[in-house]
């Protein structure tokens, strides 16, 4: 029980920077999405702005995730949630 709870942790741990990684690039799609997305596409700017960043995130989190160590199903949860129990 003891090993697990650690393992939760480190993973929690290693984890936390591509949580902090997503608000830069969050930013970053906001201003491309007010500098060249907004001209372009009018109105459809900001839901295509949302897809944007979601597959960024999703982009992150593939390359990511398997130098995270993530052993078990339940820690991807641990994982999105950035929590312990």
């Amino acid at each position: 029980m003891q090993a697990q709870l650690e393992n939760d942790v480190k993973v929690i741990v290693k984890s936390l920077p591509v949580w902090l990684m997503i608000i830069p690039l969050a930013v970053l799609n906001g201003v491309v999405r007010d500098c060249a997305m907004q001209p372009l596409l009018g109105r459809y700017a900001l839901p295509a702005s949302g897809i944007t960043l979601c597959a960024l995130v999703l982009g992150l989190t593939w390359f990511f995730i398997s130098r995270i160590g993530v052993a078990e199903p339940r820690q991807y949860a641990l994982v999105g949630l950035a929590l312990g129990r």
